[in-house]
């Protein structure tokens, strides 16, 4: 018993790296909340925000049509991968900090 009490008061996790170690755990942890924050900000502003009018434009017939749906699978697919990546990172990231 007296050594699992030992044990416990051996440093783990965070507490063993270094001091540059730790700052770049904040810059990432930091830049990758920033990231999650500006892809949530421009998925609701492209996708709930928009008036599909404003993307109206011409082609070289003269005809106009919805640029807009023209984009949209690829630009929706691009902005909820990266909503999910950076999300599910700063999830990650402030559970290492607990030291799981």
């Amino acid at each position: 018993m007296a050594n699992e009490i030992a044990n416990l008061n051996e440093a783990v996790g965070i507490e063993t790296w270094n001091q540059t170690q730790y700052y770049a755990w904040v810059m990432f942890g930091s830049l990758q909340t920033v990231q999650a924050f500006y892809w949530l900000q421009a998925y609701y502003y492209k996708f709930w925000y928009a008036k599909p009018k404003s993307y109206e434009s011409e082609n070289a017939k003269g005809v106009w049509y919805n640029a807009y749906s023209a984009w949209a699978l690829a630009e929706t697919i691009s902005v909820i991968t990266m909503v999910i990546v950076n999300v599910i990172n700063v999830l990650l990231w402030c559970l290492t900090a607990t030291n799981i």
